[in-house]
């Protein structure tokens, strides 16, 4: 049996890389039990909104 997909908004991987306990956030909860799927819209979202090379580091490493 397949794996159930899902497509993943901004709002939850900024609210996932904003707050310090990761356990506690939707993304962390689902990542083994979906397969996950990004627009390219919401890359382009979240690299805009990346404004210096820590923030740009965080969102590469949440993206691979």
């Amino acid at each position: 049996m397949a794996t159930p997909g899902v497509l993943i908004d901004t709002s939850i991987v900024i609210e996932y890389l904003r707050k310090q306990n990761k356990q506690k956030r939707i993304l962390y909860n689902i990542v083994n039990s979906y397969d996950l799927y990004l627009s390219t819209i919401v890359e382009f979202e979240l690299y805009t909104g990346a404004t210096d090379a820590q923030k740009r580091r965080d969102v590469q490493e949440v993206l691979t």
